[in-house]
């Protein structure tokens, strides 16, 4: 098959990228500078995307507070630019794979996050990913993955940030009110792939084992870093003053990838993939 890899120099896109060429398929990788895919009509005759079997947009607006301060960008990046691959992928006959967020969530819930549960975005971020989404549903074939809390090589993370800070201070406060799973874009690149190459279609939840705050992930990190420095606790309501957060953040938005396993087999455990990834 010939994958296009559209967002390849983010975090996810660099992954996928070395996941893919270690394959036995024909990869292109494609970044802002390569194609603005803001730009409608150069995204619909672009000759990679026409020639692809399979288009997975890693492409997004992530940064979550500043998507509070510029909507109108976010519904760009987020919204309009799956609408126009998925009018490529319909043209040509190709699979459209949408990376999505547990922000379309609003952590209400006291239970994992199902593919079946409804849309509930909290902020402009999640409300951008959920009209991406809506988009990529209409391609005739199509893959969404929902992935959170997103940790790798190649590019500053949440856990680079924390080791750096932890690093050069003997305390850092961190979120506690807020429970998750990560997910090691080393993991998701080889889900992404075996999802392609099982012929399924839908939603998926794409994220480590397990259940985590920001503060265990980051006091399990730093612990593995083997760094002298308390981590404390600090309410999500703290942070928004302390750190100037705009945006509201979903309390539990823990995913359910039951449906995953059905395809790829199990999946380890956040504090096993983070030990390789600070190894």
């Amino acid at each position: 098959m010939k994958i296009v890899v559209l967002g390849s120099k983010g975090m996810l896109g660099s992954a996928l990228e070395l996941r893919l060429k270690g394959s036995e398929h024909t990869v292109v990788c494609l970044s802002r500078k390569q194609l603005d895919l803001t730009d409608r009509e150069k995204v619909l005759v672009h000759k990679s995307l026409r020639a692809a079997d399979v288009i997975v947009n890693c492409a997004a607006f992530t940064e979550v507070d500043k998507c509070e301060d510029d909507y109108f960008k976010a519904l760009e990046v987020n919204g309009c630019v799956p609408r126009y691959i998925s009018e490529v992928c319909d043209e040509v006959g190709s699979l459209m794979v949408q990376v999505s967020t547990d922000y379309v969530f609003n952590g209400r819930l006291d239970r994992p996050y199902t593919e079946r549960d409804s849309w509930s975005p909290l902020n402009a971020y999640g409300d951008s990913k959920v009209v991406g989404e809506i988009c990529a549903l209409r391609s005739e074939r199509n893959i969404i993955v929902r992935t959170a809390w997103l940790y790798g090589p190649y590019k500053e993370n949440f856990i680079f940030k924390i080791v750096k800070r932890a690093s050069k201070s003997k305390r850092i406060e961190v979120v506690s009110d807020q429970f998750g799973t990560p997910a090691y874009t080393v993991d998701l690149s080889d889900w992404i792939l075996k999802l392609v190459e099982s012929g399924e279609t839908g939603i998926f939840h794409g994220v480590n084992d397990g259940v985590a705050s920001w503060f265990e992930f980051a006091k399990e990190a730093i612990a593995l870093s083997g760094i002298d420095c308390e981590v404390i606790p600090i309410t999500s309501e703290e942070a928004k003053e302390k750190f100037g957060l705009k945006a509201e953040r979903p309390a539990y938005s823990v995913l359910d990838c039951g449906r995953l396993k059905t395809v790829v087999g199990d999946v380890r455990h956040w504090r096993e993939a983070l030990k390789e990834y600070l190894s």
